[in-house]
């Protein structure tokens, strides 16, 4: 049996979340046969636009070589295409293709099922002001995912 302090900690709570909410996420993707971050790279791609591997890793706070190698994957399964930036003669911008939209937008319908289930458990008012909130501890804690958000 554990601590009280430890069992009721903000942090214990949240690994426990955490742990809960990425099974079913996993559960909900997995015949995708992608992994969480294959897709969540591609949905912000098809929602946000081109993208290099360096803006992606800022946006997800990993490695711009965890990115490139998520985005050859990507672009392996034919679901992105890369272009040189217009400017930046070095930089490779990457976007999802036709059917790579098909995609994201499965991976986003496939959410859409675990986002009810949440709110069938503790009401979308409550879903909604924990993403709030979680937003705030993100930011605070992590600091600014990319140039553009510097809102701490």
């Amino acid at each position: 049996m554990g601590t009280p302090e430890w069992d009721d900690s903000l942090p214990y709570a949240l690994w426990r979340a955490h742990q809960v909410v990425q099974r079913s996420v996993t559960a909900e993707l997995e015949s995708s046969g992608a992994t969480i971050n294959q897709l969540g790279i591609l949905v912000h791609l098809h929602l946000e636009g081109p993208r290099s591997a360096s803006d992606l890793g800022r946006r997800f706070r990993i490695t711009p070589q965890s990115a490139a190698l998520a985005l050859r994957t990507l672009e392996q399964r034919g679901w992105t295409t890369s272009r040189p930036h217009p400017t930046h003669g070095r930089v490779v911008l990457h976007e999802p293709s036709p059917a790579g939209v098909e995609a994201a937008e499965d991976a986003i319908h496939r959410l859409d099922g675990v986002n009810q289930r949440l709110d069938e458990a503790i009401g979308e008012d409550l879903r909604k002001e924990l993403v709030a909130r979680l937003v705030i501890v993100d930011r605070k804690l992590g600091g600014p995912r990319d140039e553009g958000d510097l809102s701490l």
